[in-house]
């Protein structure tokens, strides 16, 4: 586990593979809701580390009408079926799985920039999602991180691997 997280329940469920868990980001940022999924194998650190990032609904105006996309506002709990899923496929067990909520958008986690993120929500999505990339990449350096988005997460994804690569710093595979 990452030094800079929470352990919100210090067993998972049992019916669940992995912990609740708080991602201390640095001010402004606040914390956000993480899910993780240690390897299978006890105490062995990872060798591939996957990062999702998850999608976000969107209210339109389209003429006279208007619709929701009915996506997932951001929350990571919707994805704990399919995430657990691609952990049970690994067959190494050395695997783990964070999965990283928007900031902002875990109820009962209030950031202290509420203001400055809806203006700038992709952009504050995106240095969140750099801060827990690098915080990774310090913790397993030589783990292999795959970073998986859905919908604008996929985005961001995007976004994040241009910046480390730009940065000259990490190269990571993204998968959208």
């Amino acid at each position: 586990m990452l030094a800079c997280m929470e352990l919100l329940d210090p067993e998972p469920c049992s019916d669940c593979l992995y912990h609740r868990t708080i991602f201390r980001h640095r001010p402004p940022l606040g914390p956000a809701l993480t899910l993780w999924w240690p390897c299978r194998i006890t105490d062995a650190l990872p060798e591939v580390v996957i990062l999702f990032i998850p999608g976000k609904y969107y209210f339109s105006k389209c003429s006279r009408y208007s619709f929701i996309d009915p996506g997932n506002p951001g929350l990571v709990d919707l994805y704990s079926s399919f995430l657990s899923a691609i952990r049970e496929m690994d067959r190494s067990g050395r695997m783990s799985i964070y999965a990283h909520a928007h900031i902002g958008h875990s109820p009962g986690l209030e950031s202290i920039c509420q203001d400055t993120q809806r203006s700038n929500f992709l952009f504050t999505q995106i240095q969140g999602v750099l801060e827990i990339f690098d915080a990774l990449k310090v913790s397993f350096p030589s783990a292999r991180i795959i970073l998986v988005g859905h919908s604008v997460g996929a985005w961001i994804a995007l976004q994040v691997r241009r910046f480390s690569l730009e940065r000259g710093l990490y190269t990571c595979r993204v998968m959208t």
